[in-house]
This record gives C-alpha cells, structure tokens and sequence, in this order.
C-alpha cells in the first residue's frame, strides 16, 4: 500500500479509496488510504464513515506534514542559538550555558513580507 501512495499513480487511487472504504487491514493503514484518496478527489470532504476500531464510525480524515523547516525569520542571535541547539540534538549532546528561554525572552519573530 505504501507504494500505492507514494507512487500517485491515478490508476492506483480508485484501489486506495476502496480500500479505505472496506473493513480489511489495520485502521492505520485505511486512515492512511483515505488521506491519499482524498487528496486524489475520490472522497469528500467533511466526515466519512469507516470501519475504525472493530465498528462503523463517522470520522474526520485529517492529514498533516512535520519538517523541521521554519516559518518566521529571527535575529541573527536567535538564529545562531538555533544551529546551536539543533546541532546539540542531532548529537545527542546539550546547549551549553543556560536553558534557552531566558536568552530568548523578549525576542520577536520577524515576519515575511
């Protein structure tokens, strides 16, 4: 199924919608069937009902994206302090000195134009 969805293919969403329709497989993977149908226009929008948990129920498909990405521009000290710390997580490690949000209180984001 994971290829189903990654690939986009079109021929392929009409098998996805159907599957998220029936009552076979784990929840998690109808839910996610339903996400790619919709996205592809074969379902509607609003509430649908699937087979979730062992039952019929109304249930709001709601898809979502994480990336660490940021929307808002800061300083260039909050900006330093950020590479810091992410680099700090990616190592396993800590920012050295004290926790951030005492230096960053006061900061305000910068928004795009």
């Amino acid at each position: 199924m994971r290829v189903a969805i990654e690939s986009k293919a079109e021929d392929l969403a009409p098998a996805l919608r159907d599957f998220a329709r029936g009552q076979r497989g784990l929840d998690m993977m109808r839910n996610q069937a339903a996400q790619a149908a919709r996205i592809a226009g074969l379902l509607p929008d609003g509430p649908l009902r699937l087979w979730v948990q062992g039952g019929w129920r109304e249930v709001e498909v709601i898809g979502f994206e994480l990336h660490g990405e940021a929307f808002t521009r800061h300083g260039p000290r909050v900006e330093a302090l950020n590479s810091e710390a992410m680099g700090a997580m990616r190592r396993g490690g800590a920012v050295r000195g004290a926790a951030p949000t005492p230096i960053l209180a006061g900061q305000t984001p910068r928004r795009r134009g």
